[in-house]
């Protein structure tokens, strides 16, 4: 049964009030896992302060109700938004740092934290700034793959020009100029790394390296693992019978093999061909079918995905396991002898749990993701329906390859995640360590 959010009402009791700052239910529920476990170790009050408005707010809040963790209600919409900053460049920028310095002393004051958790850049980074200055130290967990900077920056840009040419000429000169003068007073986009936490901690050592390359400090960058590290290693680690019985759950018997198709987030890819989305996803189906016709097929959707999405699979195949809710990725991963997606953190599961990836880039456009795919050495990429087809029997049959991409996805776990079960126990450590 869940509990009822406890609302925010100003200081309770001796404990240490922490701050968790979080925009979507994944990133919530990643925080409230380590809070879970700091709680074993500290007498903390966790107050969860959400600057997400719309239907994600809802989702995130279930997490924070389920939790039974206080909820700081003195944020709404209208307080993020900086009322009748014009685009000049220098007094834009000084209407923001002026705004959001002030919401972030009031919040301060209303919840005298003595650390911050976060996972977002909540105001722009104004607010750990302002946390900082006040002498509180912030941590900011990545719990989600990040690309290099020119990688998002070249999406971002994408996007863009996406958008502008829905746009009338008139409109779209407004916005590029209004652009321009954004990245002159630095307020154009920013990388998810640059964020001025006290620390951050990092999945493993290649987004270490990233951040050094990027000009974050080193002595602010702590390789520490994530929730998804842990639980990575906690299906990996699932016995026969555990296996049996995810087996079961789909309709399928113990001793049926099967692969599994996971979905991406196509919606989120607003530059994305809605044909050329449809068309990978039928091809995809079709060369598992066809690679291994006796092996059961296993679509795992994306939270985010709906009724539209099931009905576009079942028309492709209709033979074809769709799942939304129930079991989770680390248990259909765990089943799985071979994982095929596009482009999905699906894939980095199955290499931090040692199961073959491969990720089948049919979609026309996007360049930037087949970059970010290529730094994922661990994920075998192919970009024709024959190849996949060969990619797949090759994981199954092939002992030679099945060799060497178990040792290249163990060095890709090595650099990418730290899987050993004890990523949260480090970030508890840390905060334990601002706490003191």
């Amino acid at each position: 049964m869940e509990s009822s959010p406890v609302f925010f009402g100003g200081l309770v009791g001796d404990s240490q009030n922490l701050l968790l700052i979080s925009s979507y239910k994944e990133d919530t529920e990643t925080l409230l896992r380590i809070v879970e476990k700091l709680r074993r170790a500290r007498d903390v009050r966790p107050i969860s302060l959400l600057p997400v408005f719309g239907p994600h707010r809802e989702a995130a809040l279930q997490a924070v109700r389920g939790a039974g963790v206080e909820l700081f209600e003195e944020l709404g919409k209208t307080d993020v938004q900086v009322q009748g900053a014009v685009y000049n460049p220098f007094y834009r920028a000084h209407m923001i740092r002026r705004a959001y310095g002030n919401l972030s002393q009031h919040i301060l004051e209303r919840t005298k934290p003595k650390a911050v958790l976060c996972t977002c850049r909540f105001l722009r980074g104004h607010f750990l700034e302002a946390a900082t200055t006040r002498g509180i130290p912030s941590l900011y967990v990545l719990w989600t793959h990040v690309g290099p900077p020119a990688f998002h920056r070249s999406f971002w840009r994408a996007e863009q020009r996406y958008k502008e040419a829905q746009q009338p000429f008139l409109r779209r000169l407004r916005r590029r100029a209004r652009r321009a003068l954004d990245g002159l007073a630095g307020l154009g986009h920013q990388w998810a790394l640059h964020v001025p936490a006290t620390s951050l901690a990092l999945p493993g050592p290649y987004y270490r390296d990233l951040c050094i390359r990027a000009g974050v400090p080193a002595s602010r960058l702590e390789v520490t693992g994530n929730v998804q590290c842990d639980d990575m290693h906690r299906y990996a680690c699932l016995d026969a019978t555990a296996l049996a019985e995810t087996k079961r759950s789909l309709g399928l018997a113990s001793d049926r093999r099967y692969m599994l198709y996971a979905t991406p987030d196509e919606a989120r890819l607003i530059h994305l061909v809605p044909r050329s989305a449809n068309s990978a996803m039928a091809t995809t189906l079709a060369a598992m079918r066809v690679a291994f016709p006796a092996f059961a097929r296993v679509v795992k959707l994306h939270p985010k995905q709906g009724e539209t999405d099931v009905a576009r699979i079942r028309a492709a195949d209709p033979a074809a396991i769709v799942i939304r809710d129930g079991l989770t990725i680390g248990q259909v991963i765990a089943a799985a002898d071979v994982v095929v997606s596009t482009m999905s953190s699906s894939l980095l599961w199955a290499v931090g749990m040692d199961r073959p990836a491969i990720s089948a880039y049919l979609w026309e456009g996007l360049d930037e993701f087949k970059q970010l795919i290529q730094s994922w050495n661990g994920v075998e990429e192919v970009n024709s329906y024959q190849s996949l087809v060969t990619a797949i029997r090759n994981n199954v049959e092939n002992t030679d390859h099945m060799s060497t991409w178990r040792r290249r996805r163990a060095a890709c776990r090595e650099a990418l995640m730290m899987v050993d079960g004890k990523s949260v126990e480090r970030i508890v450590n840390k905060l334990c360590s601002y706490l003191s």
